[in-house]
């Protein structure tokens, strides 16, 4: 998620497009090649011509398009407990159990994404 916002940040038109502006403007075909989450993978054979968006600075390789993993439920409920977390300590969201809380590994993946993010954007300035 850090790394799909600042590609938007960087380039707002250009970024990787969200799911309710990429569904109805592309075909199933393109759709399929950048790892839609709203299709089925494709044949086997043809999983090797895949080409899934990544934004500038990802490590990663990505498994399925990120415009639809910045938008699942679990992933914006992490983002926001993050937040409260970030201004408020784990008091805020009502986490005790710091060590197995689902929302708890989630807030720390996203939080060491977010440094890696930031790190990567410090590194490599907008050019103008």
């Amino acid at each position: 998620m850090p790394f799909f916002q600042e590609a938007h940040h960087r380039n707002p038109n250009g970024a990787i497009p969200k799911c309710e502006t990429c569904m109805p403007t592309n075909s199933e075909t393109s759709r399929l090649s950048w790892g839609c989450g709203y299709l089925p993978l494709p044949a086997e054979n043809l999983l090797r011509f895949r080409q899934i968006p990544k934004p500038d600075g990802f490590k990663g390789e990505p498994t399925i398009c990120p415009g639809y993993t910045t938008s699942l439920p679990e992933v914006i409920e992490i983002a926001r407990a993050r937040f409260h977390w970030k201004n408020g300590g784990p008091a805020a969201i009502g986490i005790t159990d710091w060590v197995n809380h689902p929302l708890a590994i989630g807030i720390e993946i996203l939080e060491g994404a977010a440094n890696e993010s930031e790190r990567w954007s410090f590194d490599n300035p907008v050019k103008k």
